[in-house]
């Protein structure tokens, strides 16, 4: 009924069947109209935030996303180097499947296109269809404007276009668009030296070398994201489609339908996560916790509050068993979310948390603990 009345829409909701949303999202574009979602939980549009979103300024960089945490990962990591958005367009997770062939993502991408005030286009997604990934690098190739694209997982060759840069993570896409803007490296793109001190460390120390990384995570596109990094550093990382073997690593997302059936998402709700930090605390395999903290409109008012209690326990616990666990969390979200995102990096890092606010560096981070190998790192050594 709002495309027939001429209206934009934004669908949050999930579990709608592929078939409706193939024909919604035709039907929006075959009148012009942009149908974000279904199963669309980030956008801003004109400056106005709507569902999980960040308080970023407005600005020239337009992004067009089938995932939400990816999204809201890129805006704030743009926000902390002093770059605004004109646009930040949600289209769902399913837009770039071979069904729906990225119907939404095109059509962001033409309002971005036409849009005077957006200056470079971001695309983000996790592996696209081949047919969609196709539609998608031809039209940004046609568009005028630099196009960055972070197909997360993507294995296909990339764009031949001077004006399309594709990239492998979200840090990635950030940092390329901040190079084409002329803007210099942000301080989220290094670690700051008392961190890196308690990087070297642990990664220094017998204790954590060669037990588990677990990842906790509220983002889909975060796991995903620290589960393809995990892998490319050589790690048998198990995702959470079946049970865990012991001793082997794993990242879970905790805001799947499966985890979040009756119950709140974990980017509202820390029970589930705080819950399996302590259980995890407790296994002798498990070396590094890895979590990711979302901040921002309609996430939990206060994380830290929740997750600080939560650390201290499942390293006291750790203790007991006369071990050492290390905590590692990406915090993602902008100088001016309402949160505040100093005093939570201050809470999270208080209560022996090593906080970075790159979800790409923070699972390097994990990897060079329990390797014994900080080399990789910003300004790393190693001690293998």
């Amino acid at each position: 009924k709002a495309l027939d009345l001429g209206l934009n829409v934004l669908l949050f909701s999930d579990n709608v069947p592929l078939e409706d949303e193939v024909n919604l999202k035709q039907q929006a574009a075959n009148l012009g109209l942009l149908m974000m979602g279904p199963d669309c939980g980030t956008a801003i549009i004109n400056g106005a935030p709507l569902g999980f979103a960040n308080a970023v300024s407005t600005g020239r960089v337009g992004l067009v996303s089938a995932s939400g945490s990816g999204l809201q990962h890129v805006m704030c990591l743009l926000a902390e180097a002093g770059e605004g958005v004109s646009h930040a367009l949600g289209v769902g997770g399913r837009d770039l499947s071979a069904e729906v062939n990225g119907a939404m993502m095109l059509e962001g991408l033409r309002a971005l296109q036409d849009d005077s005030a957006t200056e470079i286009i971001v695309l983000i997604s996790k592996p696209p269809a081949q047919s969609a990934r196709d539609r998608v690098l031809e039209a940004a190739s046609k568009s005028g404007k630099p196009c960055v694209i972070a197909f997360l997982g993507d294995q296909g060759q990339p764009s031949s276009a001077d004006n399309v840069h594709m990239e492998q993570t979200l840090e990635g896409a950030a940092l390329r668009v901040l190079s084409l803007l002329g803007r210099d490296a942000p301080d989220w793109a290094s670690i700051d030296s008392a961190t890196r001190q308690k990087i070297e460390t642990l990664a220094a120390g017998p204790d954590l070398r060669r037990r588990s990384i677990r990842g906790l995570y509220s983002g889909g596109t975060l796991s995903y994201e620290s589960l393809l990094i995990l892998r490319d550093l050589g790690h048998q990382v198990e995702s959470d489609s079946g049970g865990v073997p012991s001793g082997d690593d794993s990242v879970i997302d905790m805001g799947g339908d499966r985890y979040t059936v009756g119950r709140p998402h974990p980017m509202i709700d820390f029970r589930a996560r705080c819950e399996a930090l302590v259980q995890e605390a407790g296994d002798p395999e498990v070396g590094v916790v890895l979590l990711d903290v979302i901040l921002g409109y309609g996430s939990h008012p206060d994380p830290a509050s929740e997750l600080a209690p939560a650390l201290l326990e499942a390293q006291a616990v750790a203790s007991m068993g006369g071990r050492g666990l290390a905590c590692v969390v990406a915090l993602c979200g902008s100088p001016d979310d309402p949160q505040n995102l100093e005093q939570q990096q201050k809470a999270l890092t208080d209560a022996g948390a090593t906080v970075v606010h790159s979800n790409a560096l923070a699972a390097r981070i994990a990897s060079a603990i329990t390797g014994g190998d900080t080399s990789a790192l910003p300004g790393g050594i190693s001690h293998s």
